[in-house]
């Protein structure tokens, strides 16, 4: 671990980046004593030789005693729920790990890094998979926990920095696979499980440059893998390729009888619309499924949209609310979308950041609209 810890530092030292000062043993055993822990060796050694905290994921390495506090109700003794080898299910893993909407799931974490909004990267320091990352979101009826592959956080903070010299996207940092481009494209090609090869498309989406064999396996993978969540990753990482070499994959995908492909090809068509006109989005505008036609919403939203108002209305009739809403949301202007988006889609962000936040982007013209908006 020794020789970890001294490359960190020179890292730190030959970027100059502002590390807060270690931790000394005392002020970590006085820690542990208090919350009744003992926290994993790896992230004791950082703290002890490297700093409390500075340059990291996301918004940075957070300072050990504003880990502790950041989550709702801490309970860092407590045994946590959560393992790697879990396949929770988006707004149903509470109830698969058989708890109650007052159970605590988040127990036995320690926060150590805001990913922003209600997103945060923990560390297991209770229970069986202690030592390990693990991504939550506090709203826990939406996505469900996810660990990385990295097995302690001294690995995890490695593969960060390595990430961050290579150039690579660090959007999201921590999810898909680990590995170079011709590992990846391995695990895109061999590995039986579809959650590893839709991780492999993700880290290679993630990339700067992508070889024309990575191209032609994602092309591949975008029509051919039984998986429709991997075929759908694969066509979000054809984004990074020039259009003009994926258009005719594109085309073939729109028609996939996956919404979650054809909700991906919308998106990264979006962009494109003025190459490939409006009848691809138009079409997809009578889907029953609303992913689907939310995307084509918005791509359509890219340009101008006073010819589609017909094709807008016909939305508002929709059984599905939120295809409703997304046909209403459509059809106002431009300035009432801004509104729309600040005072009603956003109403808890945005009265947050006025009550709390001293800086905030649009901060005045969030605080003239909620002089001017009824509740």
């Amino acid at each position: 671990m020794r020789p970890r810890r001294r490359k960190l530092r020179d890292w730190h030292r030959s970027k100059k980046s502002l590390l807060r000062a270690p931790l000394t043993e005392e002020q970590v055993r006085e820690f542990e004593a208090a919350w009744k822990i003992e926290l994993p060796p790896e992230y004791r050694a950082f703290l002890l030789t490297v700093g409390d905290g500075g340059p990291g994921p996301y918004y940075g390495i957070l300072p050990l005693e504003r880990g502790a506090l950041a989550l709702p109700e801490p309970e860092l003794d407590e045994p946590c729920p959560l393992t790697p080898d879990l396949e929770l299910e988006p707004g149903n893993w509470m109830r698969q790990l058989g708890l109650g909407p007052d159970d605590n799931p988040y127990r036995g974490l320690l926060a150590v890094s805001s990913c922003g909004c209600t997103y945060w990267c923990t560390l297991v320091v209770s229970g069986p998979a202690r030592g390990r990352i693990c991504y939550i979101n506090e709203v826990v009826d939406c996505e469900a926990p996810y660990f990385p592959e990295d097995e302690d956080f001294l690995t995890w903070y490695e593969r960060w920095l390595d990430e961050l010299e290579s150039g690579a996207d660090m959007g999201w940092f921590g999810f898909g696979a680990k590995g170079d481009e011709s590992r990846l494209r391995t695990v895109l090609v061999a590995n039986p499980s579809a959650v590893g090869r839709r991780d492999a498309t993700f880290s290679l989406a993630k990339r700067s440059r992508l070889s024309i064999d990575s191209v032609r396996a994602l092309d591949r993978a975008s029509r051919e893998d039984p998986a429709p969540s991997v075929r759908a990753s694969a066509v979000h990482a054809l984004r990074r390729v020039r259009f003009g070499l994926v258009r005719a994959t594109l085309k073939a995908t729109l028609d996939d009888p996956s919404p979650v492909v054809r909700a991906a090809t919308l998106s990264v068509l979006g962009p494109h619309r003025r190459v490939v006109g409006d009848e691809p989005f138009v079409a997809q505008l009578a889907s029953d499924d609303e992913s689907v036609v939310e995307a084509a919403v918005f791509s359509l939203l890219r340009g101008s949209t006073h010819h589609l108002h017909a094709e807008f209305a016909k939305l508002l009739e929709h059984s599905n609310p939120r295809i409703r809403t997304n046909g209403a949301y459509a059809l106002v202007s431009r300035r009432e979308r801004e509104r729309t988006c600040i005072v009603r889609g956003n109403l808890n962000y945005a009265i947050a950041a006025v009550r709390r936040a001293r800086r905030v982007p649009g901060l005045g013209l969030l605080r003239r609209w909620f002089r001017r908006a009824r509740y």
